[in-house]
């Protein structure tokens, strides 16, 4: 992390936001990143940590960091928000945490096993705490993971078919992006590009965006 003082920090929120309680940051990272204000979420999430190490600044941190191309740290915020939730028996969000680093580490780093243990714990929880809303997720990653084109059919169908049930928009997007590149490469993994709370997870990671 960045050593950069207070004031400094403070200095990037956007429309001159100084936020000093940790849920207010939260808050003012979370803006700033949904408007693409690289430079006000990073300060927000950064002090929200200072003050607070929560999963969620864990989390808010790590998806700024991938956008703008720092993708080891990223998966590193991603890991400490993923133990955070556990350790507070947060298993939705936890599983969720756990398809964000299969994506990352299968799309954005290529370590195939890697991103198949994180699969495994996703599936793990889903099934163990009876998270049907979230089943949808790993068939679409076992879709994505799958070399069977009858298997990852199957998968597919059964993310799609969760989308609709649970009005689930970002599993939908993700669900016709992969079918979008399975039409177009059949015969190679398609890593989609997916929305995964506000992190967007495409085949590369950014590389250097812009600050604003």
């Amino acid at each position: 992390m960045r050593r950069e003082s207070t004031t400094s920090r403070r200095s990037a929120y956007p429309q001159g936001v100084a936020a000093a309680d940790p849920d207010d940051l939260l808050a003012t990272g979370s803006a700033a990143l949904a408007a693409g204000q690289w430079a006000g979420a990073r300060a927000a999430f950064e002090d929200a940590l200072a003050r607070e190490p929560t999963a969620e600044a864990h989390a808010g941190l790590a998806d700024v960091l991938w956008w703008v191309g720092e993708t080891q740290a990223s998966v590193q915020h991603h890991e400490r928000a993923y133990a955070a939730f556990r350790h507070r028996d947060d298993l939705p969000n936890a599983a969720m945490g756990a398809v964000g680093l299969y994506l990352t580490y299968r799309a954005s780093l290529g370590r195939t096993a890697v991103a198949r243990g994180w699969l495994a714990r996703a599936a793990r929880m889903v099934e163990e705490a009876g998270l049907a809303p979230l089943a949808g997720w790993v068939a679409l990653l076992r879709d994505h993971d799958s070399a069977d084109a009858v298997a990852a059919e199957r998968w597919a169908t059964e993310a799609r078919e969760a989308a609709g049930r649970y009005g689930d928009a970002d599993l939908e997007l993700c669900y016709e992006a992969s079918k979008r590149h399975r039409r177009s490469r059949p015969r190679r993994p398609h890593p989609p590009t997916c929305v995964v709370g506000r992190q967007q997870t495409t085949s590369t990671s950014p590389t250097a965006a812009g600050s604003q």
